[in-house]
């Protein structure tokens, strides 16, 4: 009853959905037309109740047919809320948009009930994180073009509804758009469906996954350009690139852009322009990022070097004392407030550098000194180490949308062992290779990520 009184006091078509309510619910929704409380609204009656998405679909038809020029449409639960003035802050932003693409409104809401707090969702529009996790209320502004244009609720999915929607509209072109707390209420009661719903994640997410065979074949990708867990900067050239796969091209990234979309990647590769090019060159590079992002889910920093090589036979990675200059370190980003200043004097030689093993390649005569860090490295580093700015936990954990940032970083760092590293499979010839799976020593690292680099090769 609250939900349709609130949602009468909008300014707004009101369209009542009753899926086949038992008494005493179907009742009380009567008594508000009989007593007049639903002035302006109309009720839609379904002989059997057949889930949330056939509802949704039931009542957006009617209205599409009944009311043509309809623009926007805002899905409410029954349980739920809008306070006053909502659909007037929605029709102002639409109206501030000009790109045709947005296809749905989101925001910020309340959370009242058993619990209260504020739930903020994710500021920027991200297609890889919305293919990990629903992002959105089921109450978002939608542009009735997304439905005209082909894009439904799916009526067999039970659980998670909402999700999928929006990954249905990101298939058809459409993207969401970040207004702030529009004035949308979210009732929490005890054991909701909602937790059953997260409890049951992995079986949803694989319905879903399903559901979406493109756009999740596509993950890999969307990680790498949308949500790119690696920084690495160049401290001779002064270049920063963003990526997430190795066998992916990097997005260069000026110094003074760095944070200009609201993302900074977790895990920051700041080394010396010869490292760089010899771990690319002696194709350990798949092994740097690795084992720098194992790295990083123990410790904030990782020193990078060189190793002196008493055999001249020997190639590849060393961890452990090195025996030259440091050549640059591995930082996570989201674990340690560092300063830009103290890593580039670090690398300069003016301050002394953090006592740690170090990664590196072995070479017969391992450099000594180094030149300046390149000024646009060094502003890059500063940017890229900013602290992120704390959300306020005021509700429990679960109801938390962290910053892009940390989730990056408990995602896809603290919740995976390897650097990801798959790429489509047209072209690729199948290779088997026998790893002793007894715990992943330091030989069966190194054949996984041998393994896991021939199978990104075109001509392997």
């Amino acid at each position: 009853m609250e939900a349709v009184t609130s949602a009468t006091a909008q300014d707004a078509l009101v369209v009542v959905v009753d899926d086949a309510t038992p008494p005493p619910g179907l009742d009380e929704v009567k008594s508000l037309f009989h007593l007049g409380q639903a002035d302006g609204a109309v009720l839609l009656q379904l002989q059997y109740n057949q889930g949330p998405s056939a509802a949704r679909n039931h009542g957006i038809r009617w209205v599409l047919e009944q009311v043509p020029e309809i623009e926007f449409i805002l899905p409410l639960d029954g349980d739920d809320l809008v306070a006053g003035g909502t659909v007037a802050y929605l029709e102002a932003a639409f109206d501030n948009i000009d790109d045709p693409s947005i296809g749905w409104l989101s925001g910020d809401g309340t959370i009242f009930g058993t619990m209260e707090g504020k739930a903020r969702m994710p500021q920027r529009f991200n297609r890889y994180r919305l293919t990990q996790h629903n992002l959105y209320f089921s109450s978002c502004c939608i542009r009735a073009d997304v439905f005209r244009r082909g894009t439904w609720y799916d009526e067999s999915i039970k659980g998670f509804e909402d999700w999928d929607f929006y990954l249905r509209a990101v298939e058809a072109g459409w993207a969401g758009r970040h207004v702030g707390d529009f004035g949308f209420q979210y009732r929490r009661h005890g054991r909701s469906r909602l937790i059953g719903d997260r409890e049951r994640h992995d079986h949803h997410y694989q319905h879903i996954a399903a559901n979406h065979p493109r756009l999740f074949e596509a993950v890999p990708a969307l990680e790498h350009y949308e949500l790119p867990r690696f920084a690495v900067v160049d401290l001779d050239l002064g270049t920063t690139d963003y990526l997430s796969s190795p066998d992916l091209a990097p997005r260069r990234v000026e110094s003074t852009e760095i944070g200009s979309d609201g993302y900074r990647p977790p895990v920051v590769i700041a080394a010396r322009h010869d490292w760089l090019e010899r771990s690319r060159v002696e194709r350990t590079w798949h092994g740097v990022l690795s084992l720098s992002q194992m790295a990083a889910r123990e410790v904030p920093f990782l020193a990078l070097g060189w190793h002196a090589d008493p055999r001249p036979n020997l190639r590849g990675l060393a961890y452990g004392p090195g025996d030259g200059a440091i050549a640059g370190y591995a930082v996570c980003a989201t674990a340690v407030d560092t300063p830009g200043d103290l890593l580039t004097g670090v690398l300069a030689g003016r301050v002394r550098p953090p006592d740690l093993p170090r990664l590196g390649s072995a070479v017969a005569a391992p450099p000594t000194t180094y030149d300046a860090v390149h000024p646009d490295a060094a502003l890059a580093l500063r940017a890229l180490l900013t602290p992120e700015q704390e959300v306020p936990r005021e509700w429990p954990a679960d109801e938390v949308a962290p910053a892009d940032r940390t989730w990056a970083y408990v995602h896809s760092v603290l919740d995976l062992q390897r650097t990801e590293t798959r790429a489509p499979r047209q072209g690729v010839r199948r290779v088997g290779v026998t790893v002793p799976w007894i715990g992943l020593g330091g030989m069966d690292l190194i054949m996984l990520e041998f393994a896991l680099a021939l199978s990104t090769r075109d001509d392997t």
